[in-house]
């Protein structure tokens, strides 16, 4: 099957460039692109409900920490809300 796809300029530069280096055709990278995004793609908004979820968990657990440790940024703060307990 033949298709044809319209890219960016750069972006079609880029991946010829990849190609080349790599000895691959730009046929290929494309179809590995596709089989490594496919998944992601597929999964859609289910996955960005299940990441806002676990933000405002994350957010959650932050606040609550925050009153314990007054003084610790949020990095550290999200460290410790997912430390597990040995």
């Amino acid at each position: 099957m033949k298709l044809s796809i319209s890219l960016p300029e750069d972006m079609a530069r880029e991946i010829k460039e990849i190609a080349k280096k790599s000895e691959r055709n730009v046929s290929w990278w494309l179809q590995k692109a596709w089989s490594l995004s496919r998944t992601r793609l597929l999964r859609g908004d289910k996955h960005r409900e299940a990441q806002k979820r676990a933000l405002k968990k994350l957010a959650s657990l932050q606040g609550a920490l925050k009153d314990d440790f007054p003084g610790e940024d949020s990095v550290s703060l999200s460290r410790r809300a997912f430390q597990s307990k040995k």
